[in-house]
């Protein structure tokens, strides 16, 4: 999952394991303007491979996550909304 390898010491210690070398690490951060919260929901949802396992073991409709996910979106960052965003890079030699 694209956000779920979101801490530095372990990822690090994971390329050092790896005998990767000259790392280089860099943390980046920056808003996103969200035009449409509910779209943004929908798109968290139906767009994640977590919405099987919605579809499978929850017994939930995707819908009511959807819904209950753009209602916490639009009090937490309002609509349209602008979204705090985070990206880790990594840049490393493997000899």
């Amino acid at each position: 999952m694209p956000s779920s390898y979101n801490k530095i010491d372990p990822i690090k210690d994971a390329l050092c394991d790896a005998g990767f070398i000259d790392l280089r690490i860099a943390v980046l951060t920056r808003e996103k303007q969200v035009s449409d919260i509910g779209a943004f929901a929908h798109a968290m949802v139906y767009g994640n491979p977590l919405i099987d396992m919605i579809r499978t073991r929850s017994g939930v409709d995707p819908d009511q996550v959807v819904n209950a996910l753009g209602e916490a979106f639009a009090r937490e960052f309002g609509n349209p909304g602008r979204l705090p965003q985070r990206a880790i890079l990594f840049e490393a030699t493997r000899p």
